[in-house]
């Protein structure tokens, strides 16, 4: 059968409008995230475990709802030029919207990019900074005032004067040791460490030197089988030893080092109820390894940027809002304040490793 060709022009124009509606209800129907995470160098274990949890927080939603959810993963290597590159390929190529970042200098690096261009970015850091003066950024993580506040409290109760500190170069520590200054804490010893450095005896001579009751310890965690080890060396292995997260980003083979240190981690390691236990059984159950808050922050990250996509008409600006007007969330990480400024709350406890295991600290 023939048609005229005023006919098939006219077949042509609807079938193309037909396969361009169709296109444009499966982009609308998918919300497509970006994920920028150390995938590979010193801290790859910790971009595993939150690749992990975000791969969960798919499967949970697209099982259970007909919008569904794309992630696209790039791999900063914790690198603020790879940040650079994965963000503008992210926003320019994949066409995301929302980015979710892991680590302070790749967020300070990629934050310019994703403000200038009106996208979310959820940042993973406990840095204060990353909130200042930004209009697109949220932190579903912990934070480092309440951190610093559990340090004081530690301080105050054991009586300790005497206190050195040694800190890796970077914002996110050296600010904490200026707000542990502010708090009225005097160091009788500084000393700063850069990325990358495995020989610490001559710092810790001379934190010796000054006799401390309690040395703080601030740092990635894939710093501390070395400083652990080179304490023990050197005969310091009996001072104890403050710190916060970085305590949980240690390698597992070494864990049995760290017998005097003591730590503020999130209530989820030790404590965990509810929504919580659930996450942990679904993840130990695919994974065959027990998570951290890193792999529940992420799950929870997430999914409420999908639920703020999918609660909104999907723009930018009112996702944050409807994030920032739930006001607490109960998630994978148990229950969390959000606050008005875009960052979040949860709840602390002090562990220490026994025997290489997290246990709840009784001293």
């Amino acid at each position: 059968m023939r048609y005229p060709v005023t006919a098939l022009f006219f077949i042509l124009i609807i079938s193309t409008i037909l396969i361009s509606g169709c296109t444009q209800s499966q982009e609308k129907d998918t919300v497509k995230i970006g994920v920028i995470l150390p995938l590979t160098g010193d801290l790859s274990f910790l971009g595993e475990e939150m690749r992990n949890g975000i791969s969960l927080a798919v499967e949970d939603i697209n099982s259970k709802n007909e919008r569904k959810i794309e992630i696209t993963m790039e791999d900063s290597k914790m690198d603020p030029k790879e940040g650079v590159s994965a963000v503008n390929k992210l926003t320019d190529v994949d066409g995301v919207k929302y980015v979710h970042a892991f680590g302070t200098p790749v967020i300070s690096a990629v934050q310019p990019i994703t403000e200038n261009k009106k996208i979310v970015l959820t940042g993973a850091s406990i840095a204060p900074t990353i909130l200042e003066n930004s209009n697109y950024t949220l932190r579903i993580f912990y934070n480092l005032g309440q951190s610093l506040d559990k340090f004081t409290e530690f301080i105050s109760q054991n009586n300790y004067t005497e206190i050195a500190v040694i800190y890796q170069s970077g914002e996110a520590w050296e600010r904490q040791v200026i707000k542990l200054e502010e708090s009225g804490i005097k160091f009788i010893r500084k000393e700063k460490f850069n990325m990358g450095e495995r020989d610490f005896r001559t710092m810790l001579l001379k934190i010796k030197d000054s006799k401390p009751e309690l040395i703080i310890l601030l740092a990635y965690g894939s710093h501390f089988p070395s400083i652990f080890q080179q304490l023990e060396e050197l005969n310091m292995g009996n001072i104890p030893v403050l710190g916060g997260l970085d305590f949980l980003e240690v390698p597992k083979e070494s864990k049995d080092l760290y017998k005097n240190a003591i730590f503020t981690i999130p209530s989820f390691n030790i404590l965990p109820a509810g929504k919580s236990k659930e996450f942990i059984q679904e993840y130990e159950n695919k994974f065959r390894t027990i998570p951290t808050h890193q792999a529940a922050y992420a799950y929870d990250t997430i999914t409420l940027l999908y639920l703020g996509a999918t609660g909104t008409d999907g723009t930018p600006q009112r996702v944050i809002d409807y994030i920032k007007n739930l006001g607490s969330y109960e998630g994978a990480i148990g229950h969390i304040e959000i606050l008005p400024n875009g960052d979040t709350k949860g709840t602390l406890s002090f562990a220490t490793y026994n025997n290489g295991t997290i246990t709840l600290y009784k001293g």
